[in-house]
């Protein structure tokens, strides 16, 4: 029996007996088998963002954050579960207050880790002051305010949206698609909406934020704001999704225009130049043919 108690004692020790605990602001890191020098850059850059993600939005909670580095790649794994919803290669994923992140050792890109723990925050901070936001402001909030956008996840949107798989936000509210593929089209959608509400309704955006509270009612704080329900909303982007993909479809033609000109052109001088060419030799035949005649008359 006694035996079975120092065991348990020992477990739940191990954590403090053999891992490492560095603490900035309100960040934790805990950390086991990192250099302190990365656990340091890590935490000093992820501040920094914080700030600068508090400063854009004008809000700025006391809002404490930890961060779990894992050991290894073993160690990683026994984090992830069915509901975390982790795709076998992200580089870090939150849950419970508590971002989980893979050893950098084992980052497969360490430049975007940077992003992506920005990402995961943003969902903390979503979760806040929002008890029930639906997934694609989530996930809109997440890739639009970490500078996630690129133009492979802009080129998905349209192509979904031009075969007509495209989800409206009315079907994204609790669920990612069913289809993995679909998802990049799923997070850009989501960012885009989050765009529009920041730029085209910037003011109101601002009042949101500045009516949010912890844990308050999603529907109640963006009805009050908007002056129009998140269901509302999602036809009035629907309808700004068509004007931009219409808008995407005419910057594309113009650019490949742009990009097949120089061959237009080129196609047209080496006909030109065939062109010539033929001129040449049959002027050259008649000039023979003269001659000859003349010759023929002597």
């Amino acid at each position: 029996m006694r035996i079975k108690i120092w065991l348990a004692v020992l477990i739940f020790l191990m954590p403090f007996l053999f891992g490492k605990v560095y603490n900035l602001h309100n960040i934790t890191v805990d950390y086991s088998n990192t250099k302190f020098k990365y656990v340091k850059q890590i935490a000093a850059d992820f501040s920094n963002n914080i700030f600068e993600f508090h400063r854009k939005l004008g809000k700025y909670p006391d809002l404490p954050i930890k961060i779990i580095i894992a050991a290894d790649e073993k160690d990683y794994t026994n984090y992830t579960s069915s509901k975390a919803r982790i795709i076998e290669f992200s580089q870090a994923f939150y849950r419970d207050g508590i971002i989980y992140m893979r050893n950098p050792a084992d980052l497969q890109n360490f430049n975007r880790i940077h992003k992506i723990m920005l990402h995961e925050y943003i969902h903390h901070f979503v979760h806040h002051f929002f008890r029930n936001a639906p997934l694609w402001f989530h996930e809109g909030m997440a890739v639009y305010f970490s500078d996630d956008m690129s133009f492979d996840r802009e080129f998905i949107f349209m192509r979904n949206h031009f075969l007509g798989t495209s989800l409206s936000l009315n079907e994204m509210k609790y669920r990612y698609p069913e289809n993995r593929s679909q998802w990049q089209a799923f997070y850009t959608k989501s960012a885009l909406a989050v765009k529009y509400l920041a730029t085209k309704e910037r003011k109101k955006f601002v009042n949101f934020w500045h009516l949010a509270k912890p844990k308050s009612n999603f529907l109640d704080v963006f009805t009050k704001s908007f002056y129009y329900s998140p269901a509302e909303f999602s036809d009035i982007f629907e309808k700004n999704s068509k004007t931009r993909f219409i808008y995407g479809i005419l910057i594309t033609f113009s650019s490949l225009i742009w990009l097949i000109l120089p061959l237009i052109l080129l196609i047209g001088w080496f006909r030109k130049y065939l062109h010539g060419k033929k001129l040449q030799k049959m002027w050259e035949l008649e000039q023979e043919d003269i001659s000859g005649e003349k010759n023929e008359r002597i």
